[in-house]
C-alpha cells in the first residue's frame, strides 16, 4: 500500500521495514542506531532513517499514524532520552 504524504517516504510497507530494522538493531545493541565512526554502514543507514523521522516529525510533516507507531514501539525516537 502507498500513502501519499508531504513527507519524505511515501511507501508505507518501505517505511514499516525500516521501522522493523530500527526496532531490531535497538533489541540486539540495547540502543538506537548511531552515526558514529565506529558504526557499521547498515547501522548508519538506520540513524540517518531515523534523523530523517525526526525532521519529518519536526517539520509537521508526519501522519499521526506514524508517530503513533514510532511513540508506541521506539520510546526515545525523539530523542528526549536515551536507551
Amino acid at each position: 500500500m502507498t500513502v501519499v504524504t508531504r513527507g519524505f517516504q511515501r511507501d508505507d510497507a518501505v517505511w514499516k521495514a525500516r521501522l522493523q530494522s530500527v526496532l531490531m538493531h535497538a533489541a540486539a545493541h540495547g540502543r538506537l542506531p548511531g552515526q558514529g565512526q565506529s558504526a557499521a554502514p547498515a547501522e548508519r543507514s538506520l540513524a540517518l532513517w531515523l534523523a530523517n523521522q525526526r525532521r519529518e516529525h519536526s517539520c509537521g510533516l508526519m501522519p499521526s499514524d506514524r508517530v503513533e507507531q514510532l511513540d508506541s514501539t521506539l520510546p526515545g525516537w525523539r530523542g528526549r532520552h536515551r536507551w
